[in-house]
């Protein structure tokens, strides 16, 4: 009769727990754990940028000029979808111009974020 090993002897164990975990790891997890991604469908839009007013108060005009007729107004917070965007040269220096459904605001008066998510948490911190 011959003697074994304590080795051998533990071998046997030790390869059939690991294989146990290795099952146990690989196992599906409960639906619980998944996380929901369609509520950021939304907000994240391959090249649409979104504008938070950060002045007080802001007025939209009508055309990307100081002087064009006021089209609407914006206070600190309010979220914006920009539609387009120009660089109007002037004697001072060059103007940036955002355009959105309400008119056109300097971008001075705004901060630009590059998704609709972004946008809202800086709205959320301008209000508080």
């Amino acid at each position: 009769m011959r003697a074994e090993f304590p080795e051998k002897a533990l071998f046997r164990p030790a390869f059939c727990l690991t294989v146990v975990l290795l099952f146990a790891a690989c196992t599906p997890k409960n639906a619980d754990t998944l996380v929901d991604v369609s509520v950021f469908e939304k907000g994240l839009e391959y090249g649409v940028q979104w504008a938070v007013v950060s002045d007080p108060y802001a007025t939209f005009r009508s055309a990307s000029d100081f002087s064009a007729p006021v089209s609407g107004y914006g206070r600190r917070g309010d979220i914006q979808k920009v539609t387009g965007q120009v660089i109007v040269p002037g004697a001072s220096g060059s103007t940036v111009w955002y355009g959105f459904d309400k008119g056109w605001l300097p971008a001075n008066s705004i901060i630009i974020y590059s998704n609709e998510i972004k946008a809202r948490r800086a709205s959320e911190s301008f209000r508080e």
